[in-house]
């Protein structure tokens, strides 16, 4: 029978409230390390819905190919979490459940993993850019003015260069 998973997702610990047929069968909290163990009770007609936060890809990529469907929720747009005055794990898992059952959820699409790989790199890549050129500003005044010194405190007067006329030798000077 197909079942109906609201997930709280958190660094150490998953709240999961499922609902079937219309009612809560199970609200129960799950440990991080064992993922492992929720992802085996999942069935192939179950849909899950978790919110979209820092740690929800690992979540998804875990659970994605053992259930008929993961909805992820953007938190921003779903002001029934956001909102809600009681604001705990187990009724955060229930708003997601229940809601999910009736299909009024704002899901957000979940890029696949090659995808999210290469939007980390570009946003890395950018970052370090942006720090480059903030060090590039700090130091480049330090450094012109260190040059400036150095080269002042070591200045030599220049030697004065024999002029040569393109006409050659003068009368009475020997070719060298």
């Amino acid at each position: 029978m197909k079942r109906y998973l609201g997930v709280d997702l958190h660094r150490t610990q998953v709240a999961v409230c499922v609902r079937q047929g219309e009612r809560v069968v199970e609200v129960r909290q799950w440990r991080i390390e064992q993922l492992p163990q929720f992802v085996a009770q999942l069935g192939s007609e179950d849909e899950i819905a978790v919110e979209a936060m820092g740690t929800t890809a690992g979540f998804y990529d875990a659970v994605v190919g053992r259930v008929a469907r993961v909805v992820v929720v953007n938190p921003h747009q779903f002001k029934v979490i956001s909102q809600s005055v009681k604001k705990t794990d187990r009724c955060d898992a229930e708003h997601l459940a229940l809601y999910l059952e009736k299909g009024l959820l704002p899901e957000v699409r979940m890029k696949d993993k090659p995808q999210r790989e290469l939007q980390h790199l570009l946003e890395t890549r950018d970052l370090l850019v942006k720090q480059r050129a903030g060090a590039m500003q700090i130091s480049s005044p330090a450094l012109q003015s260190l040059s400036e010194t150095f080269l002042s405190a070591n200045q030599t007067t220049p030697r004065r260069r024999q002029s040569q006329s393109c006409a050659g030798p003068q009368a009475g000077q020997d070719r060298p």
